[in-house]
């Protein structure tokens, strides 16, 4: 799979594909045309703006994998969020750190997703995702490819 190749071009030769206007893909999304223009437009646009289960629902739309998205290898073991919220807690009990702690070295609040996993998958950018499983040292493309 070819990383070189921008999401935003992805998006699109994906929509074109599945032959689907933006009008089109946008009602399907429940958002609005400009949103899609964005995506295709703006490079970090899918990650600085839309939550995992909002991406899951475009490759849907689409009739595409994350991975194929953002042009990584298919991962062997997904990751839930109930799965996140444990690694999480593991990390800060093996540390001995508090959840503020990992919170600072994340860049990202996750005490109330703890209690709440679902939340990581409805909540969060993808950027911050990535940020919160860098910090664990667990490849963000689990989760993102998790059902």
């Amino acid at each position: 799979m070819n990383s070189a190749i921008s999401i935003s071009t992805r998006f699109r030769e994906a929509r074109e594909r599945a032959e689907l206007s933006h009008d089109e893909v946008a009602s399907r999304m429940g958002l609005s045309p400009p949103c899609i223009w964005d995506i295709e437009s703006h490079e970090e646009e899918i990650c600085n703006c839309y939550s995992v289960a909002q991406v899951q629902r475009i490759c849907i739309v689409l009739g595409i994998q994350p991975r194929d998205l953002f042009g990584f290898e298919p991962v062997m073991a997904p990751l839930s969020a109930n799965e996140l919220a444990a690694h999480i807690r593991e990390h800060c009990s093996s540390r001995d750190i508090s959840f503020e702690q990992f919170e600072d070295a994340a860049g990202w609040e996750v005490t109330k997703s703890l209690a709440e996993p679902e939340r990581f998958r409805q909540d969060y950018p993808i950027d911050g995702i990535i940020d919160i499983c860098g910090e664990l040292g667990i490849a963000w493309q689990r989760f993102v490819e998790s059902p």
